[in-house]
């Protein structure tokens, strides 16, 4: 009898012992349900940012991030010839929402791929930005005021030297595809890619607005020009690619 119930016993291992380790291997992995991440990409241009990301289930997460948005001035310094090139002398501030959809991922992956939706907000300024304008204008005005003096010179020829002052604030709708490496539990890569399309307010003011004419004898009745604001409105595609150290807690 006690023969009998012990094979039993050893039959009752042998079947129960797999069937738990099998159970065991399909479990998947577990994770916390919160992730902190840091943009590595925005970091090389002139952009600190940093998200929070909270899932919703294994499948489903929502992500917010924020950035402070600084003044590069190394990449400054290297665009200073462009034209029109204000890109790096910007201040200010984003913040950005993803809803993300992951792809149910493959047996023994590392790799989880998805597609998110989102929308960004952007603040942006720059104070007493120095400006040289090439354009030659024509004082006419000069001849009317001194027609004896002035009367075989034409119209005086100057151009402008001037300080702006410019904010932007743009909206708009973003669409990603991305993969995250999970190097661990807690470490992991994202990459991402994508488009979107932005829409752009912005207000600039030129002021200590002062003549530079081109015959230096005409410089001595140089005199301020009043301010001028004008406000500017377009929308503009953007492409998307970056790279973020994830951790998840």
């Amino acid at each position: 009898m006690k023969k009998q119930f012990f094979c039993l016993r050893i039959a009752f291992i042998f079947l129960f012992f797999p069937a738990t380790t099998i159970v065991q291997a399909q479990e998947p992995a577990t994770y916390g349900k919160n992730a902190f991440s840091f943009n590595l990409t925005r970091l090389a241009v002139n952009e600190v940012n940093l998200s929070f990301e909270h899932f919703l289930s294994s499948r489903r997460s929502i992500e917010f991030n924020g950035g402070l948005v600084y003044v590069n001035n190394y990449l400054e310094d290297q665009a200073k010839e462009w034209s029109n090139a204000v890109f790096f002398s910007e201040h200010g501030y984003a913040g950005r929402f993803h809803y993300k959809i992951f792809k149910r991922p493959e047996d023994n992956s590392k790799w989880h791929n998805y597609i998110a939706f989102g929308v960004v907000y952007k603040h942006l300024y720059y104070d007493d930005l120095f400006i040289k304008d090439n354009v030659v204008k024509y004082d006419s005005s000069l001849i009317k005021t001194n027609p004896v003096l002035y009367k075989d010179s034409g119209a005086f020829q100057y151009s402008e030297e001037f300080l702006r002052d410019e904010s932007r604030n743009k909206i708009g709708v973003e669409f990603l595809w991305g993969k995250v490496y999970e190097s661990s539990k807690t470490i992991a890569f994202e990459f991402y890619y994508g488009a979107g399309i932005t829409a752009s307010q912005t207000t600039h003011t030129d002021h200590s607005r002062n003549p530079v004419y081109l015959n230096t004898h005409h410089q001595w009745i140089s005199k301020p020009i009043p301010d001028f604001t004008y406000k500017t409105f377009y929308m503009r595609p953007a492409i998307l690619l970056g790279l973020k150290l994830r951790l998840r807690m």
